[in-house]
């Protein structure tokens, strides 16, 4: 019954409040461009985070580093700093990069033991990443928030695997976070990470949050198992420049969900608003 509740959930709310929550998604181009930037980044090693001089990193060029996240038996990885500009706290996540995340990727068993959402679904390997940096990533937006009393925002990110780290670090912090702050969840290639009960809780939770697909990216397809469903909103870059905010099911099926699979592209995950995913340094561990 979980799937079947979480789909008529997730139907009965975009039916009675689609509109309105609908038009709270704008994709403002400046920010879309700056949290890219930001997701891009995770892909550099610490030593040249630190400096915070790669090619990502000079498009936020006032961001200040706070730490570098790390789990070694998964593999997992990013950063979480502070953005003073916008007053925002940012927690960005790599993607897939060694063999270990490869092994997350494809561990697609359905967990029903997920503290943040007790009703819903994950994927067990996206969710074990998250469990790994879990401590790391609280205790430094606690600090960070702590040292910064203006913060507005926090701002959950990545690629891939790291767009799929983002969304369970969103969900928990708006759990535990105040109301005050805003928690949103933004990111690129994203991968389907929890059932219909999911979906319909970042929904709720996390209503101005999206994913941007890149046209025929391959990633935001799986797990083709049919008791995953995506969380809205999407974002769909569907030529170079040209995007559409879709609807609010999260499986909008004028947008990705209308390409073919023999057309599903993985050249097209490694490139989103025409800048390709750059690895600045020795990325593979």
């Amino acid at each position: 019954m979980k799937f079947g509740w979480g789909c008529l959930l997730l139907v009965s709310f975009v039916l009675l409040f689609g509109c309105g929550v609908n038009g709270e998604v704008v994709l403002d181009m400046g920010e879309a461009y700056s949290t890219l930037y930001y997701a891009f980044s995770a892909f550099c090693v610490p030593d040249i985070l630190a400096t915070w001089n790669c090619t990502a990193c000079q498009h936020n060029p006032y961001f200040q580093l706070d730490t570098v996240v790390s789990d070694k038996e998964t593999g997992t990885y990013g950063y979480v700093g502070y953005d003073p500009v916008n007053l925002t706290v940012v927690a960005a996540y790599r993607g897939s990069w060694n063999i270990r995340n490869d092994i997350i990727d494809i561990d697609v068993m359905m967990n029903y033991d997920y503290e943040d959402m007790p009703d819903a679904g994950v994927h067990s390997g996206f969710y074990a990443g998250w469990l790994a940096l879990k401590d790391q990533v609280v205790q430094a937006v606690n600090r960070l928030l702590s040292n910064h009393t203006d913060t507005k925002r926090v701002l959950c990110t990545g690629h891939s695997l790291g767009a799929a780290l983002s969304g369970f670090t969103a969900v928990h912090l708006r759990n535990i976070l105040p109301s005050t702050i805003e928690v949103e969840m933004k990111n690129f290639g994203m991968p389907r990470i929890g059932d219909a009960d999911f979906a319909f809780g970042v929904t709720t939770m996390l209503p101005s949050s999206w994913r941007m697909v890149h046209l025929c990216d391959m990633v935001p397809h799986v797990p083709l198992d049919v008791r995953f469903h995506h969380v809205p909103t999407e974002i769909w870059e569907y030529d170079v420049g040209l995007y559409k905010v879709c609807d609010l099911t999260g499986e909008d099926p004028t947008c990705a969900d209308s390409i073919p699979p023999l057309q599903w592209s993985p050249d097209d995950h490694m490139v989103y608003m025409d800048v390709p995913v750059d690895c600045c340094g020795p990325c593979k561990d």
